[in-house]
């Protein structure tokens, strides 16, 4: 198959509808989250699940219109065919407050901490090398915005539940190096830019 042309944007008001559409083609994907998970450090508000898409639809929309959301979307053929999301750790904080993370002692970095989180790409394009293409995008935009330690949580294969985090192979690729392992198929890797 030939290369896919693709075109990364950043996800602002400008963009807003086509990650909406993106998204709600898959119900806010991954249960509703609407890429809102690791903004937060505890659960969705609501008391349904229908009431908790909802916010987390309605948050994230006010981060992206606050200009506080950091995403790339991929476009193939003008439409937006994947999101990929990025912040520093405080516009991430929930990889640094787990169990297994904080038994690391990694604080007192001297460097900014950014964190990768979030990779979706729609089904039809599915192992095309999108994902690696948005994350070449991510680490363009941190080196521009200064640099810093870059943090990423990804899985061994594709038989793991999360695979939204993307494959250790797709990072060690790209120059980061196994820090720990996480639990039974994640590990916590980085990368100093």
């Amino acid at each position: 198959m030939d290369r896919l042309e693709l075109e990364a944007k950043d996800l602002d008001i400008n963009t807003w509808n086509d990650f909406e559409e993106l998204f709600l083609k898959y119900g806010g994907v991954q249960g509703g989250c609407w890429c809102m998970y690791y903004h937060r450090t505890g659960g969705t508000p609501g008391k349904t699940q229908e009431e908790r898409i909802g916010r987390n639809h309605t948050d994230i929309h006010g981060l992206v219109l606050s200009g506080r959301n950091r995403s790339v979307l991929i476009y193939h053929n003008g439409k937006a065919i994947a999101s990929a999301q990025y912040g520093t750790s405080d516009e991430l904080p929930r990889p640094g407050n787990g169990r297994n993370y904080k038994a690391l002692n990694l604080h007192g970095a001297r460097k900014k901490l950014w964190r990768i989180t979030c990779f979706f790409v729609d089904k039809e394009y599915r192992r095309k090398g999108i994902s690696k293409f948005a994350l070449d995008e991510i680490l363009k935009r941190i080196e521009a915005s200064g640099g810093g330690i870059v943090e990423a949580f990804p899985v061994r294969d594709f038989r793991a539940l999360n695979t939204w985090f993307g494959l250790v192979s797709m990072y060690r690729n790209r120059g980061f190096v196994t820090v720990a392992q996480l639990g039974r198929s994640s590990y916590l890797m980085r990368k100093e830019i």
